[in-house]
């Protein structure tokens, strides 16, 4: 198994705050010769330890609306398990699967334009595999924030915490053509050059450079991350989903906290089953649990934590 050195875990901490960066600024930041950096991103990739690279495109600037599905599955054959996971692969509409353990099985991410589109949706999908769903919680997502991944900071020059916000106030901007053949293209290839992306939209570079400026200026972009394998990081992933009392208190209080903590790489404020939805990456199950239980005893406005296992991330973006 390769071993990760401190250089190394430099390079992740810069390309998980913004994957788009050039091999050069990269190099400066890390105090290596550029083509020693270039190296090291190559060998992470070869080792895959950096699986690939997303951009984080808010789902909320392009008209959509975000929800969120825990489907607990009854008596299922490998077979038919299968074919269901493949089927929700395919739907455009579906961007996020995560296998889970204990109280669900499934958590499915799921954008449409308006509640009576995605309820149409659900009842498509229980059509067809609804006799093996043996449970299922719906949420909508009112507000979504990724953070970077602060256990790979080891500079103490800065404390390393930066979100990702996913505005939800950012509501259908007018983009054409060009912009969807963009966010399509780096939806799965965050780090192409421009040269590249030029050749496969048939636009020149200063347009490509000019027009992805333009998306983050304008909220459309959120980020550019990279897919760490968090098996060879020896990293479990935990959902903790909260409910809270009647009286919520300062969910502000909350957010900043989880903004705040190491084990935390994301959080959304939701309504319907379930008010606020947490990611914890954590090295033993143990940390998770304390991890909560210390959160509960802090603060009385938790009236329930449900927390989930996150076993494999089968699909992580959404397609435009």
């Amino acid at each position: 198994m390769y071993e990760l050195d401190k250089k190394d875990l430099r390079i992740m901490y810069e390309l998980d705050l913004n994957a788009k960066q050039t091999i050069k600024q990269i190099s400066k930041k890390v105090r290596l010769s550029p083509e020693v950096t270039n190296y090291r991103i190559k060998r992470l990739e070869d080792e895959k330890i950096i699986l690939g690279y997303y951009t984080l495109i808010n789902v909320y600037s392009l008209g959509y609306e975000l929800y969120r599905v825990y489907l607990g599955l009854g008596t299922i054959s490998e077979e038919k398990k299968k074919e269901f996971l493949d089927y929700l692969t395919k739907l455009r509409q579906v961007g996020q699967i995560a296998i889970t353990g204990g109280e669900y099985d499934l958590i499915v991410g799921i954008i449409e334009k308006d509640n009576i589109s995605f309820n149409k949706l659900v009842e498509e999908i229980l059509a067809n595999f609804g006799s093996f769903i043996r449970k299922k919680e719906i949420s909508v997502i009112t507000e979504l924030s990724q953070y970077n991944k602060k256990f790979l900071n080891i500079s103490e020059e800065k404390s390393g915490n930066h979100e990702f916000y996913f505005n939800p106030l950012k509501k259908n901007l007018k983009l054409d053509s060009i912009d969807y053949k963009l966010l399509y293209f780096l939806s799965n290839n965050a780090r192409k050059n421009s040269t590249e992306i030029e050749k496969e939209i048939k636009v020149t570079r200063k347009t490509v450079v000019n027009r992805i400026n333009n998306l983050v200026k304008k909220g459309a972009i959120v980020g550019f991350r990279p897919v760490f394998n968090r098996e060879l990081l020896n990293l479990t992933y935990f959902r903790i989903l909260f409910k809270l009392q009647s009286e919520r208190g300062d969910l502000a209080n909350f957010l900043n906290y989880f903004k705040n903590n190491s084990l935390v790489t994301y959080s959304s404020k939701c309504m319907g089953s379930w008010e606020l939805e947490i990611e914890l990456a954590v090295k033993s199950t143990k940390e998770a649990y304390d991890f909560v239980s210390e959160i509960k005893g802090k603060n009385n406005a938790i009236r329930d934590a449900v927390i989930i296992p996150v076993l494999q991330d089968l699909k992580y973006q959404f397609s435009f």
